[in-house]
């Protein structure tokens, strides 16, 4: 009867011990799901700011064709007196 009695106390034991477990797993998954969530809105301003970057950089470089074009041509094709 006693070895019954301990079986039982031991399975109590095993069973609290797994629900702290469950807990931290919970408690992990909310954490997890906290920075997931964070992490998107930081991938979403970083790809604005790369779309801003590449529209910035492909703006200047028309305008750096556009002065090499206007201060070119006219020593190409300069009118010859």
């Amino acid at each position: 009867m006693a070895d019954l009695h301990q079986m039982m106390v031991d399975l109590a034991q095993l069973i609290e011990h797994q629900g702290e477990i469950l807990n931290v797993i919970e408690v992990n998954v909310a954490k997890t799901k906290h920075f997931t969530s964070a992490a998107e809105k930081e991938l979403i301003s970083a790809r604005k700011a790369q779309w801003s970057a590449h529209k910035r950089m492909c703006c200047l470089t028309v305008m750096m064709l556009c002065i090499v074009m206007i201060v070119i041509f006219p020593i190409m094709f300069g009118t010859q007196s």
